[in-house]
């Protein structure tokens, strides 16, 4: 059970950087995006409304592409402990551990979203000291919608790749139980990913 662990633990990790590759190929350049219009249309008429926009995007993606390491970290760790307690002790106990693992990426994701809305909220104050509070807050919710585009598009990733992997390597394991073909790991990785 431990040797089919490390190599749900490797393909896992591979798939991870790869689409994380990714993730941040396409984030930098909607962020580059966001740096040219927000400089040249500022809402708050600043100068530097381009670079709020833009960190607020990365910092909402970057922050949702840690929980998703730390839930998929604690998700596969924990896939061999659901497994043996469902075929030694039966399903409550499986449950028991399955429930923990998925409640830890659970609140590392509430976590670090709650953190990511406060800080920029606070960051996004500075430099309007002199305006009026309501004014204050209405340019520092609007920054918030670029860091809920950055939540919402590591999520979209997640949740599309993901998909795909799972899909394709459930047709693998169907292809090999009925044709009695055997597909190493390194044919498995080569396969998904070139």
């Amino acid at each position: 059970m431990n040797k089919i662990s490390g190599k749900i633990q490797l393909g896992t990790t591979i798939f991870m950087r790869i689409q994380h590759f990714y993730l941040f190929l396409v984030a930098f350049l909607i962020a580059g995006i966001l740096l040219v219009v927000y400089s040249i249309d500022a809402p708050s008429y600043s100068h530097v409304d381009g670079i709020r926009y833009a960190g607020a995007f990365i910092s909402g993606v970057l922050l949702m592409a840690c929980a998703g390491w730390i839930g998929i970290i604690s998700t596969t760790m924990s896939n061999v402990k659901v497994a043996q307690a469902a075929q030694l002790e039966g399903l409550p106990l499986a449950f028991h551990i399955a429930y923990k693992s998925g409640t830890a990426h659970g609140i590392a994701t509430a976590s670090f979203g709650l953190f990511g809305v406060a800080i920029t909220y606070y960051l996004m104050t500075l430099g309007h000291e002199q305006d009026t509070p309501g004014l204050r807050t209405f340019y520092s919710t609007d920054v918030l919608a670029a860091f809920g585009f950055g939540v919402s598009l590591t999520a979209l990733f997640v949740r599309l790749a993901g998909g795909i992997f799972s899909k394709v390597c459930r047709e693998l394991f169907f292809f090999n139980m009925s044709w009695n073909y055997s597909i190493s790991f390194s044919e498995l990785v080569v396969f998904l990913f070139v």
